[in-house]
């Protein structure tokens, strides 16, 4: 596993970001249909230009195919309770 690393990917409507920092992981889904700008503010946040290059492709990925925007539903709880 990488010491430090972040992942960026379009999961349904969400973008996904997966992060592996010294040990330590996370995952954020962030919702973010129609509003780019903030979207756009959201990227020049992250520490660098590759990043904020994939997030804003990410962004226009799942705006561009809302045909995807059902395929995955967002469920929250422990994992342990979901069966």
């Amino acid at each position: 596993m990488p010491s430090k690393e972040t992942i960026i990917l379009p999961v349904g409507r969400f973008i996904c970001m997966l992060v592996w920092n010294n040990g330590n992981r996370g995952m954020v889904f962030l919702d973010l249909k129609n509003n780019r700008e903030l979207a756009a503010r959201m990227a020049e946040k992250l520490n660098r230009v590759e990043l904020q290059d994939r997030f804003m492709q990410v962004y226009t990925a799942i705006e561009s195919h809302p045909e995807n925007h059902n395929k995955f539903r967002l469920v929250a709880g422990k994992s342990e309770d979901i069966r």
